[in-house]
């Protein structure tokens, strides 16, 4: 097999060209190779395996990490030997640290917890990394604002940026209130009859649902971002968690129907695989005055009748209830 694909042409050892070789072999989508499965290479004990790393990682041919407390062998790219060719053994490591947690990033206690460096040298290391442009700093707004590194040409994922929802590591109130009214106005209309003291039967499956959500605040260019059914999910939880509105299951018999059409291919506007549906949560203060009065709940209203025995001028209840 020819030697590793990308690696710079330097003297190497017959043992180094057949650790590349297998290396090659093993490695695939840029993912390290455990050394216990390297070591399974015949003639190479781990005394002759140490030795063979070791010179390697010398001479920029391979990095060295560590996935799930297991140390893991990567070959390094001839792009990325340039990058590297004057840093030094902890530079090195601290390098193939940040680069493997990608987009994500890593804070410098974890660093130095993976690396087992000692705080100088890990803060001098990093400052030559930044001072070179191989990896920068960005701030986390879900740990709060916690300062991570990553390689410098990657961006942060949603998960550090907060995505959509901020602006320069801020949260953007508004924008996300305009989305939340935008929910609401949708799943306001949808949630009772037109008699306000009524309520659909548990069998309704009419409420909104967050297809017909996201198909309102798409169309209508609510935001000037694009914002994906998982973006718009998030506003909606957090009107659950307010007790804004209410989240209830898809009846059996709607679901069962979504899978029939599901076989026979559902058009792309319908809301089949929807789970869940939302309803307006009433506000008990904002009730009729009909339910707080003693007259709602009177079992003998039906015989009360200004000129009859039960009536309105002489009840004890109602009186009571009128004596503030």
């Amino acid at each position: 097999m020819p030697p590793a694909a990308g690696v710079r042409k330097k003297q190497l050892s017959v043992m180094e060209k057949r650790f590349l070789d297998a290396l090659a072999e093993a490695q695939s989508n840029d993912e390290g190779v455990p050394v216990s499965r390297l070591q399974t290479i015949d003639g190479f004990k781990d005394d002759i395996l140490a030795k063979v790393m070791t010179a390697l990682m010398r001479k920029n041919y391979i990095a060295v990490s560590e996935d799930s407390g297991e140390p893991v062998v990567f070959l390094v790219k001839a792009e990325e030997q340039e990058k590297i060719e004057e840093l030094n053994v902890e530079e090195k490591l601290v390098y193939n640290f940040i680069k493997q947690v990608g987009t994500e990033g890593i804070w410098v206690k974890t660093l130095q917890a993976r690396t087992s460096l000692h705080t100088n040298v890990l803060t001098k290391a990093l400052k030559k990394l930044e001072s070179r442009t191989l990896i920068k700093t960005v701030k986390s707004v879900k740990h709060g604002n916690k300062k991570l590194y990553m390689l410098f040409e990657l961006q942060p994922s949603n998960e550090v940026t907060g995505g959509v929802w901020y602006t320069d590591q801020e949260l953007d109130a508004d924008f996300v209130d305009t989305i939340a009214r935008a929910a609401l106005s949708v799943i306001s209309r949808k949630s009772y009859p037109d008699d306000v003291q009524s309520v659909f039967p548990p069998s309704y499956a009419g409420y909104a649902k967050l297809s017909e959500i996201v198909k309102f605040i798409v169309n209508r260019q609510i935001a000037n971002v694009e914002l994906t059914a998982a973006d718009i999910e998030m506003v909606v939880d957090m009107l659950v968690f307010e007790n804004r509105i209410e989240r209830l299951p898809m009846p059996a018999y709607s679901l069962m129907i979504q899978d029939d059409e599901d076989d026979y291919g559902a058009d792309e506007d319908d809301d089949s695989g929807d789970m869940w549906m939302y309803r307006l949560v009433r506000d008990n203060n904002a009730s009729a005055g009909w339910s707080q009065m003693p007259c709602g709940v009177c079992p003998v209203r039906a015989d009360c009748s200004p000129n009859g025995a039960v009536n309105p001028f002489d009840c004890d209840y109602l009186s009571k209830w009128l004596d503030f």
